[in-house]
């Protein structure tokens, strides 16, 4: 135990970041965030779900599975999945980060899930 000064104030003297706080995302992360042709698949996805109501119910059941842990706690406060998760999976499925699935692709992956769950495959 410190004598005289307190656990936070030797943080905040010794120019050191507090262990709970999160250094700035690098460059990488903020480009897998923000990578257009995943959102123009998400947005061409959701305007397809937006015809068919059971699609969306599929979508959001299985965005639901991939969040990340404690989302609440983190920006933008969305349930969504970790970056680095999604690289890694977009990387074992099509040799590439930067790759992502065609909405229709997306959409028999979204019913197959359900198939699945149906046969008591998944949770």
């Amino acid at each position: 135990m410190l004598r005289g000064r307190s656990r936070q104030a030797n943080f905040e003297t010794s120019g050191r970041a507090r262990p709970t706080e999160r250094g700035p995302r690098t460059v990488r992360q903020r480009q897998s965030l923000l990578n257009t042709s995943r959102t123009r698949n998400l947005a061409q996805l959701l305007g397809r779900a937006l015809t068919r109501p059971r699609l969306l119910a599929l979508l959001a059941r299985n965005a639901w599975r991939f969040r990340a842990r404690g989302w609440w706690r983190r920006w933008p406060f969305l349930p969504l999945p970790p970056a680095e998760y999604l690289d890694w999976r977009l990387h074992t499925a099509y040799g590439d980060e930067g790759a992502g699935p065609e909405p229709e692709e997306l959409e028999r992956y979204l019913r197959w899930s359900l198939r699945m769950q149906r046969l008591g495959a998944g949770s």
